[in-house]
């Protein structure tokens, strides 16, 4: 892993550290706890991002050996969600020793986590392994236009792939600016659900993804499953006089089976490209439409304090 990209990790850390002090400047406490928080997240983040992809990958960790996977930091042999989960974690922890509920704690670190993602994934420009992040390969001899940066990225070689770590890094940018403006109530589960949507399409359009029997992507999987867990959360917190209260996790299947049929196109069929995933991105809306349904109906409560 370069020092340049370590740096900007740093420097994504200090960021967020930054954003949960300006967006929670009214209590008193907030720069022992966005410290306590940021340190906490980037430390179990680490850890389960090491946890996650030995244990997804477990012939890949026995093939490496236990200890050369644990403590090289090769982004290929770590998970970002792992990470994700870790500064969930962390973040979660961090609100309980000061005196908040953990979803508490939880949805004032949303926006700032949902950044340090965002910088993460610009950073990923900054690696040694110009694959890591890329997608599909473009022929600079009948595809120029594509063959340029932001689009695209270039090695030594000239050869250009598709840059899909900025269309990942402007969707937690996207997300970010949902979080802090649009989702006042239940912000933490509700930017959880749209942080994870995008990445069904990324994971797709990427190139190196921890993959199953040669088909099923982990890491696109993981979101899924996260995303349908939100969706059946909400029906279990919805009256039970509620008519089709578990609608949105069944239209959360139906949009499983969507992105399972596209991957199999993707795969296995001469299906234009640009008609598959134009049915992913519409079984992305399906999902979102699912959320808001299932938000709207659900009775949550994860706003209050147990104490200041």
């Amino acid at each position: 892993m370069s020092t340049a990209y370590l740096l900007i990790l740093c420097g994504g850390v200090l960021l967020s550290a930054c954003v949960y002090c300006f967006l929670n400047r009214r209590d008193t406490r907030t720069i022992f706890r966005a410290v306590l928080t940021v340190l906490m997240s980037s430390a179990l983040g680490l850890i389960v991002c090491k946890a996650l992809y030995m244990i997804t990958q477990i012939d890949y960790t026995l093939a490496y050996g236990f200890s050369e996977t644990l403590f090289t930091l090769d982004p290929l042999r770590c998970s970002f969600y792992g990470a994700a989960a870790g500064a969930c974690l962390g973040a979660a922890l961090a609100g309980k020793w000061t005196g908040m509920r953990p979803l508490q704690a939880l949805n004032r670190f949303a926006p700032a986590g949902i950044l340090m993602a965002a910088v993460a994934r610009f950073g990923e420009y900054f690696l040694e392994n110009k694959l890591y992040g890329c997608g599909r390969y473009f022929d600079i001899e009948t595809e120029p236009f594509f063959c340029r940066f932001p689009i695209s990225i270039g090695n030594e070689w000239d050869e250009y792939y598709l840059a899909v770590f900025v269309l990942e890094g402007i969707c937690c940018l996207a997300v970010f600016a949902l979080s802090v403006f649009g989702l006042k109530k239940d912000r933490f589960i509700r930017s959880l659900f749209y942080f994870c949507l995008p990445q069904i399409l990324c994971e797709s359009l990427r190139r190196m993804s921890f993959v199953w029997h040669e088909f099923v992507k982990v890491e696109q999987l993981l979101c899924m499953l996260v995303m349908e867990g939100i969706l059946l959360y909400y029906a279990l917190k919805t009256p039970k006089t509620q008519r089709n209260r578990f609608l949105p996790p069944i239209l959360g299947l139906v949009a499983a089976g969507i992105f399972v049929a596209v991957e199999f196109a993707l795969d296995k069929s001469d299906l234009p490209h640009l008609l598959t995933y134009a049915v992913m991105v519409l079984g992305m809306g399906l999902l979102a439409f699912s959320e808001t349904l299932g938000w709207k109906r659900a009775s949550l409560d994860t706003d209050a304090f147990t104490k200041t």
